[in-house]
């Protein structure tokens, strides 16, 4: 034999005889046709004249009525004791090459100078449209596999709209550069063609002069 399972309903809240007399009330004052007005002003005055009131009783009906319905509602929730503390960022301690400075070095080992430069670079991309020069960053080390490829990885999450390929042809960067402010990330320059690099030197040095007439500079 199935087991049944019973789910108690909670009993609906009871209504007082102010908010009942509210809603016949606005049945009255804004029935849909006019047979629910008069049926609505047929209950009305029956409601009045039960409970000894007249129409004059009206207006203190309805402010108890909408006293009824304040009480009958569930007090809101607490507040969230962290809504009134401050948020840890407005703190003047924090700055925004700081934050890239504090998530970089979780990934990346430089020397503090480096660190500085490299955080603030990343900073810039976001603003630069609004300065006519942007300065490009290079990285370059005395040996192998010291970390610029990860450290240009690191910096296309951080920066404005980088570029998705690690290394693209001119047509394919100069596509992208056409579609809005961004920045571009390239890595192991030393490994492409010759032809390939001029091609990037003379797109490179077109933005240059682009963004000496154009407030949309690249970064």
């Amino acid at each position: 034999m199935a087991a049944e399972t019973l789910t108690r309903v909670p009993p609906m809240p009871k209504t007082t005889p102010a908010q009942h007399f509210a809603r016949i009330f606005a049945l009255f004052t804004s029935g849909s046709t006019p047979g629910e007005r008069a049926t609505a002003e047929r209950k009305l005055d029956a409601w009045l004249k039960r409970h000894g009131k007249t129409r004059a009783d009206i207006q203190s009906i309805l402010v108890q009525a909408a006293a009824d319905d304040a009480a009958s509602n569930p007090p809101p929730p607490p507040s969230d004791p962290r809504d009134a503390q401050p948020h840890p960022y407005e703190d003047p301690q924090f700055t925004p090459a700081g934050l890239v400075l504090g998530v970089t070095a979780k990934y990346l080992t430089m020397t503090r100078h480096v660190a500085t430069i490299y955080s603030l670079w990343i900073v810039f991309t976001h603003v630069y449209p609004q300065f006519r020069i942007a300065p490009r960053l290079a990285l370059v080390s005395e040996l192998p596999d010291s970390g610029k490829s990860v450290a240009v990885s690191v910096a296309k999450r951080l920066v404005l709209r980088p570029n998705p390929e690690s290394l693209g042809t001119a047509a394919a960067i100069a596509d992208f550069v056409d579609g809005g402010p961004c920045t571009i990330g390239l890595d192991e320059l030393d490994l492409i063609p010759p032809e390939v690099r001029r091609a990037l030197q003379l797109l490179w040095r077109h933005l240059s002069r682009s963004d000496a007439d154009d407030p949309d500079v690249r970064s």
